[in-house]
């Protein structure tokens, strides 16, 4: 029941009542599964969310680094989990500015994606999406550019070119060129 209503609150981007229950979910989880840290993990995972989708970045930093070192012993190194959680640090890093930090992250996330889930899944194509926003902050444009048309066409081909994926992408592709005088394009 909380779970649903989490999902609920979050849906609505009412962060403050969800990040309540996530916190009460934490704590259930901390005292009543604690042989199964799998289940920790990701409760801790969802709260860092809610809290860097309020820019309570200090909070969501070590709860994501506590869900991604649960999930790297007991999950492996090489779990689809883990690539979640590593990509959602590196955008806490990217967003803060952090772009040494979240680099390594987003391509380990990508490396392990693509050996879990092959080269034409949306969750490759999200951090390819993510590659390219931390390459367009640090004015790498060309870099920026083959990550953004990377994501594009595998987020056209996995759910077409309707989903919202896909404008976002295109968005971000048009902001870059923007950036570089290519009003044409």
């Amino acid at each position: 029941a909380m779970d649903k209503q989490l999902n609920e609150y979050y849906a609505a981007a009412r962060y403050d009542e969800a990040t309540t229950i996530a916190e009460q979910m934490l704590q259930i989880a901390e005292q009543s599964f604690q042989g199964r840290p799998q289940i920790i993990a990701t409760v801790a995972n969802r709260l860092a969310i809610l809290y860097a989708a309020q820019g309570r970045y200090a909070k969501a930093e070590p709860l994501y680094q506590r869900a991604l070192r649960i999930r790297e012993q007991v999950l492996g190194l090489d779990h689809a989990d883990v690539a979640e959680t590593l990509n959602n640090l590196g955008e806490l890093y990217r967003i803060q500015d952090r772009y040494a930090e979240a680099e390594p992250l987003y391509k380990r996330a990508l490396r392990i994606r693509e050996k879990v889930f092959g080269p034409e899944h949306a969750d490759v194509a999200a951090t390819v999406n993510n590659l390219a926003l931390l390459n367009a902050a640090q004015g790498r444009y060309a870099e920026a550019e083959a990550f953004y048309q990377r994501a594009l066409r595998i987020f056209e081909r996995v759910s077409g070119p309707d989903d919202p994926n896909v404008a976002t992408t295109v968005n971000n592709l048009a902001l870059l060129y923007r950036d570089q005088g290519r009003y044409a394009e």
